[in-house]
């Protein structure tokens, strides 16, 4: 199949796809503003046949469509989270222009302000949702992937595996080059090398991963390979700054491009965002888990007594010590329990010394009770108070303990400057799997680049392992 045929069979089954889902996130509209009139006096529509609703304001499929046409959504290959934040811009602004048309065209009679309240929020859980579940299929079936050529620049790191094992993005690496930048030689041969492989395989993308994105050698080989290819891909190696949430602006007479970097957590309206958006979700975490705090408190007292829930000296923000609140999932004795441990297992002392954790099992955790705590991470759940009370962020660096005050070393300030949170970065994607060094580093990196939309993917993703 030729890549424009591909291309088109791919654009079309993704706008069905979209469309379908529209449709149905109407239709669920429909039901659940139905299921609103048992409880409340609502207006009569001018049917109640979702489809002859539907129908008569059949308007919001192609405007949905123009939209997300508009935010790339149909030409534009990225990541699971920075496509789903453009679903989500994209529902906002076709959510405020079907209220102007409404407002405007005096449509009020013809539609349901509940529906079209109801409506945006089903899409921004149903498109995503829909959308990661086509293009796996279609990335299954070689729809959705696309070849691409990957080229080295004076470094061994890779993407290849990255690149292949995401499905989402649909990159599939079938060449890799390895070259240097300082051999003008090697570089006319890389360029007529790629050109071979790129026609033999119609590829239409080109990565080029380097360590130097400075090097002005590096603009010749992207001119020449921009006409080999129509989108070439810049990854550089290490980026020296944060620039997750910078605006990057060009300069057009010096021909400089500007990196503006935001402040992140360091900002203080962004404090003071985090700190509401804190409290209204402990307020509301409190009363969905009261029942499982009660149950949990009754279970732990009768397995080992009293206290059911331990307070333990941790650093807050600008190193102010509070107390963390946490259920207790360990023995009243876990020190000499752990101390006679690592004394017996010294492969674990080493463990231990490393990652200040143990893996696997965990001598010191009451039986049963303790192990299912940690794993559903239902221990956290006091935690909430200390975000109630100002201590803790819901999302946010590990709370350290005093003890690791050596270990921090020069991470303490910045860390530090902002409040611990119950979850965060490095909780919801590696756990164990990191070095305490490691943990500092991406700590700092999330300080540096947080935004409330980090937030909500931490969040996500720290839900999502607890039920899997």
């Amino acid at each position: 199949m030729n890549n424009l045929l591909k291309r088109f069979s791919w654009t079309i089954t993704l706008v069905a796809s979209d469309i379908s889902t529209v449709i149905f996130a109407f239709f669920v509209s429909f039901l659940l503003r139905d299921f609103i009139g048992n409880f409340i006096t609502i207006p009569a529509l001018i049917s109640n046949d979702p489809i002859d609703y539907q129908l008569t304001n059949w308007w919001i499929i192609p405007l949905y469509f123009i939209v997300f046409w508009t935010q790339g959504l149909y030409t534009e290959r990225r990541p699971f989270w920075h496509e789903t934040k453009s679903m989500m811009r994209s529902i906002v602004i076709a959510s405020l222009l079907i209220y102007t048309i409404i407002s405007f065209g005096r449509l009020s009679p013809y539609v349901s302000r509940i529906i079209f309240v109801l409506h945006p929020f089903l899409m921004a859980v149903f498109i995503p949702l829909s959308r990661r579940i086509i293009k796996l299929l279609m990335f299954r079936i070689g729809l959705w992937k696309t070849p691409i050529v990957e080229i080295k620049l004076d470094t061994d790191y890779s993407l290849g595996k990255v690149w292949n094992a995401n499905g989402y993005i649909g990159f599939d690496v079938i060449a890799e080059f390895k070259t240097s930048l300082n051999s003008q030689k090697k570089l006319e041969e890389l360029a007529e090398d790629v050109r071979k492989v790129v026609k033999a395989n119609n590829v239409e993308t080109i990565s080029i991963i380097t360590d130097d994105i400075t090097d002005k050698k590096l603009s010749h080989l992207v001119e020449k390979l921009y006409f080999i290819a129509p989108q070439i891909i810049l990854i550089p190696e290490f980026m020296p700054f944060d620039v997750i949430n910078a605006d990057v602006y060009h300069m057009m007479y010096e021909n400089l491009f500007v990196f503006d970097i935001k402040k992140g957590l360091t900002s203080f309206s962004n404090r003071v965002l985090k700190r509401v958006t804190d409290f209204f979700i402990a307020a509301i975490g409190l009363i969905v888990a009261s029942p499982i705090m009660l149950l949990t408190a009754i279970i732990i007292y009768l397995m080992d007594g009293a206290p059911v829930v331990y307070t333990q000296e941790r650093y807050g923000k600008d190193g102010k010590i509070f107390r963390f609140m946490k259920f207790r999932t360990m023995y009243k004795n876990n020190d000499k329990i752990l101390a006679e441990y690592l004394q017996k297992n010294p492969d674990k002392a080493k463990e231990w010394n490393t990652f200040q954790k143990l893996k696997g099992e965990d001598p010191r955790l009451i039986k049963f009770i303790g192990y299912w705590l940690r794993k559903l991470d239902f221990d956290e759940l006091p935690q909430l108070f200390n975000v109630l009370f100002g201590q803790m962020s819901v999302i946010g660096p590990r709370p350290y303990l005093p003890r690791e005050r050596d270990m921090i070393g020069n991470y303490f300030a910045r860390i530090l400057s902002v409040k611990p949170g119950i979850t965060g970065l490095w909780q919801a994607t590696g756990r164990n799997d990191f070095t305490f060094k490691q943990r500092l580093d991406i700590d700092t990196w999330y300080i540096q680049n947080w935004s409330l939309w980090l937030d909500f993917i931490i969040l996500f993703k720290t839900v999502r392992k607890i039920l899997s």
